[in-house]
């Protein structure tokens, strides 16, 4: 029999950390079985707290170490976090307490780290490992709020009187506003976090997007304030009304589908952990001078603006903050804000120091969070802009607003952003430089802008039924202001082709997409019913031109036949949504021609092929990665097909838009695949 070499052992601190582990889950499903039943109040540690440090932090943290060559030092946040589990339940510390003793065991942490290097890469990555459980818990929270939600009584609220005001709050809405803390600070510390770890801007770039879309999706579901004066003729204008006002839980909270959302975005989070572990520490740099400025500007506005001040808070009492939070949700985002521009100065101060406080790799990651949170603080003002301007449609700031969000709607930022995106991304994986990486996504980027400004003039009869909101239907902006915007951006995409184009072949990926673009409304209106094969396959050049410019192994030929397999089905799904509009123009389109419900089945077939196409690319190429994305995809198509195939009309819509999840791990699958 062949030689094999000799047996590695594995290192001795990871087998003490997986039997400490072992030992925990034994220990905790014991307590489960013979302690916790006996319990009639439980605390929220053996919910939540418990569960997930024990089941998600911890290996999560001996997966950041094993990269790491270490001897003892990955055993000492272990040991300290045994030590505060047995304490905690050995003397049944309560709950304030609780919270004190784990604040001290962070700080101590956190001061040890300072003092002793060696120990930094432990505990910062211990830490991490715990803010990214938290983060996941939150999801498990939300699913716990909308089951109290549904279950409250009528008597279960809270009675709060201020010297105007006597308001009525349910209790679950400590629930609700106790999660969306707790996803600002997990998210505020597993970016903050991130610096002191090995990982790459990948996994940072996506847990942006993921982390954004979780903050707007609790934001909408936040309670609504409802006011009624009561003030008696016979009082003096001087005296306070008495108004009464009821806090009522969002209609969001009621659904019964939170689980799926728990689930979808919770699976997320580890197969983005996944792409990354096996993509390597790759870190996009960024520029010192621009980031400088950045903070800069931000800062300025937070001071100008003032959102910290002393009036600004109620009596800090656990129920006169909630109720003051219902009466105006713009206060949640005025305080998110505060959140960003903090970390904001924290990351630039991090990444300024590059050399005398980080080694260079951290100072990058530093930077990249920088960007993170500079992203969130633009998005959050933007919001609490439009939040705060006056309701007089004649205000000029207003309708200026007004014309930049039309025309972001027509030129559609985040689907055209996407596909640059993606560009960038392969091309940077590839070593490509910023500046040509970023050269090569914009002929595509204003291909896509100019694409669906053309086609919002074209379809403007037709948009009056199905979106009315659309700059044109809305008289936001004329036909002529949409049509001059498109041609522009047109003939910006053809010049900058030429620029970026290095070989014959590329110029004609490019010159491909910007002609099948501008000849799409032609298609529409002569061949209707295909409509759909052609957005696919007109979503599916970027990859071509990929394919085509990096070497990557043959299979990987079938990634843009998925890509327009999906594409081509969530059409389908797009035409069933819009056939009324299509109908009153004289479009034949699919659902049209042969009813919604073959037009449906066929939207299926086509999505869930287009899923089954990564298989094949991830058995041959061998990774373990490619085939968690390829998992991932299916699965999400599989929660897409069923939702469509139980859920009403008026809510496929909401399916539909949720297709961009499934298009997000596909994105990621071909990342990891540039390796």
């Amino acid at each position: 029999m062949k030689n094999e070499g000799p047996l590695v052992w594995p290192p001795v601190w990871l087998v003490i950390a997986l039997v400490i582990q072992v030992a925990l889950h034994l220990y905790y499903g014991i307590f489960l079985v013979r302690k916790y039943p006996a319990i009639e109040r439980p605390p929220l540690r053996y919910q939540l707290i418990w569960p997930i440090l024990i089941s998600i932090a911890i290996p999560l943290y001996i997966s950041l170490m094993l990269p790491l060559s270490l001897t003892w030092e990955p055993l000492l946040p272990l040991a300290a976090f045994v030590a505060y589990f047995f304490v905690t339940e050995r003397y049944a510390i309560p709950k304030r307490a609780f919270i004190v003793f784990g604040g001290l065991m962070i700080g101590t942490g956190a001061m040890a780290a300072l003092i002793w290097p060696f120990l930094s890469s432990s505990i910062t990555s211990f830490m991490f490992a715990v803010a990214v459980a938290a983060y996941a818990a939150v999801f498990e929270s939300w699913n716990v709020t909308a089951t109290l939600t549904r279950s409250a009584r009528p008597e279960d609220v809270v009675i709060i009187t201020t010297p105007c005001a006597t308001i009525t709050i349910p209790t679950v809405s400590r629930y609700y506003y106790g999660s969306f803390a707790a996803l600002i600070i997990s998210v505020f510390f597993a970016a903050l976090l991130f610096t002191f770890t090995s990982l790459g801007s990948l996994l940072l770039a996506l847990f942006a997007v993921h982390s954004f879309l979780a903050v707007f999706l609790w934001y909408l579901a936040a309670p609504t304030y409802i006011h009624e004066s009561l003030a008696t003729p016979a009082a003096s204008p001087s005296t306070c009304q008495t108004p009464r006002a009821a806090v009522q839980t969002s209609p969001i909270l009621l659904g019964r589908k939170w689980w799926v959302v728990k689930m979808i975005l919770g699976c997320l989070i580890f197969i983005f952990l996944a792409a990354d572990f096996w993509r390597g520490p790759a870190v996009i740099p960024t520029l010192l001078f621009a980031e400088s400025v950045t903070v800069t500007v931000f800062i300025t506005i937070f001071n100008i603006l003032g959102f910290v001040r002393n009036s600004d808070f109620p009596t800090l009492s656990t129920d006169h903050l909630l109720a003051w939070y219902s009466e105006d949700k713009r206060r949640l985002l005025k305080h998110i804000f505060v959140f960003e521009v903090v970390g904001q100065g924290v990351t630039f101060g991090l990444t300024s120091n590059k050399g005398s406080v980080l080694p260079p790799m951290a100072a990058s990651r530093a930077s990249n969070a920088f960007q993170l949170f500079n992203v969130f603080a633009f998005i959050t003002l933007l919001c609490l802009v439009m939040a705060y301007l006056p309701r007089d449609p004649k205000a000029v700031a207003r309708i200026a607003l007004q014309k930049v969000l039309a025309i972001s709607i027509t030129l559609r930022l985040v689907a055209s952003a996407a596909v640059g995106a993606s560009v960038i991304c392969v091309a940077l994986l590839h070593g490509t430089s910023g500046a040509s990486a970023t050269l090569a996504a914009i002929p595509f980027v204003f291909a896509c802008m100019g694409g669906f400004a053309i086609n919002d003039y074209c379809d403007a009869r037709k948009d009056a039924i199905n979106r009315p909101y659309r700059a044109i239907p809305s008289n936001r902006l004329s036909p002529r202001a949409v049509l001059t915007v498109g041609y522009v951006c047109i003939g910006l995409g053809t010049i900058l082709s030429f620029a970026a184009a290095k070989s014959s072949k590329e110029l004609a990926v490019y010159l491909a997409a910007i002609l099948g673009i501008c000849a799409y409304n032609h298609v529409v209106r002569y061949a209707a019913a295909y409509k759909g094969i052609y957005t696919g396959l007109l979503s599916s050049l970027p990859y071509v031109y990929l394919l085509s410019h990096y070497r990557y192994p043959q299979v990987f030929w079938l990634f843009p036949v998925a890509v327009a397999l999906f594409i081509s089905g969530r059409e389908l799904w797009m035409d069933i949504h819009d056939a009324e509009g299509d109908r009153s123009v004289g479009l034949r389109t699919l659902p049209i021609r042969h009813g919604d419900r073959v037009a449906g089945l066929v939207g299926i077939v086509v999505q869930l092929l287009g899923s089954a196409i990564l298989f094949p690319i991830a058995v041959t190429i061998q990774q373990l990665p490619l085939l968690l994305l390829a998992l991932g995809t299916a699965g999400l198509c599989v929660v897409l097909v069923v939702s469509w195939s139980l859920v009403s009309a008026p809510i496929r819509r909401y399916v539909i838009y949720s297709c961009w999840l499934p298009m997000i791990t596909a994105i990621a699958f071909f990342c990891v695949g540039s390796r």
